[in-house]
């Protein structure tokens, strides 16, 4: 019984010897000074931007590591655009200064602020926004997290005329796994709707699927709204064509109309894989003025 003892004793103080070891190497030093002040500190930022009224939109919520573009909007309290303001972009990793990087150089385009950033590690990352105008300033924070990926792809606009044999051809925004040929999950369509942009047009793609959780087997509407210019599009031919990647899947398209302001809506119904699989890859086709265009869309359902 004492040898027991001993010999737990003795695992207990290397675990903990250990444990001091790893927190003194890897500690970063970030502390607060003074906890009381940066609680004052944070109660009056949080003070002001509830006293302004003012708002951020995110454009995109998936990253990969590397280089990605963070997109978003500012409104003032009557929801109008923020177009006017100065606005930084300071990207921080949780619990170190040590990746800490600041972005001024952010460029606005109908009504997007579009910056450019590296993600060097995959993991937590914090994005810290610094709105200034007329002498009032407004800090936006959101956490995201930057998934491992190896190359991706833009989406692309072209004319429909250029593969007759196959006029809804087009070069598709797809991110592949290491050792994988499936497709990278880059829609989390069970938090909220998702952006991308068709950058040759400028045409902002927000594509959602209702109710959520998005399951599979069950009765969905599926919904596109389309703008150009930050103006809506009415006027467009969109369907969506649901396969899952690197499977052979009987056709599985769905219709929409436009509902109003932009907005085009159908049902349709995910069928549930035999082999348990769940990602799955929405294609958005858009026909309009005698041009196709097409962003994709890759996700996992709920069985």
């Amino acid at each position: 019984m004492k040898i027991f003892i001993l010999i737990t004793s003795l695992i207990i103080m290397s675990i903990t010897v250990t444990t001091v070891f790893v927190g003194i190497n890897t500690f970063s030093g970030v502390v607060v000074d003074d906890s009381y002040k940066a609680g004052l500190l944070w109660d009056k930022t949080r003070n002001k931007k509830a006293m302004l009224g003012w708002n951020v939109e995110f454009k995109n919520n998936v990253f990969n590591t590397g280089k990605n573009k963070v997109m978003f909007s500012l409104f003032d309290s009557n929801g109008l655009p923020l177009n006017d303001a100065i606005v930084s972009l300071t990207v921080s990793r949780p619990a170190t200064y040590k990746y800490d990087r600041d972005y001024s150089r952010i460029k606005i385009k109908d009504n997007i602020y579009i910056a450019n950033i590296d993600l060097p590690l995959h993991g937590l990352w914090d994005l810290i926004i610094k709105v200034t105008r007329n002498e009032n300033n407004v800090v936006f924070k959101k956490r995201i997290y930057a998934q491992e990926a190896v190359s991706s792809m833009p989406a692309v606009f072209i004319k429909q005329s250029e593969r007759a044999e196959d006029k809804r051809a087009v070069s598709l925004p797809i991110t592949f796994l290491k050792h994988s040929k499936m497709a990278e999950i880059d829609c989390d369509i069970h938090a909220d709707s998702c952006f991308k942009v068709i950058t040759e047009d400028n045409i902002i793609v927000e594509f959602n699927i209702n109710p959520k959780p998005v399951r599979s087997m069950s009765n969905l509407v599926f919904s596109i709204t389309l703008k150009e210019k930050d103006k809506p599009i009415s006027d467009a031919n969109v369907e969506i064509d649901l396969t899952m990647p690197g499977m052979f899947m009987a056709k599985n398209r769905v219709f929409l109309k436009h509902k109003g302001n932009g907005r085009y809506e159908g049902k349709g119904v995910i069928v549930r894989c035999p082999s348990g699989k769940r990602i799955w890859k929405a294609d958005v086709i858009i026909e309009r003025n005698g041009k196709t265009a097409s962003t994709t869309y890759v996700f996992e359902v709920k069985n």
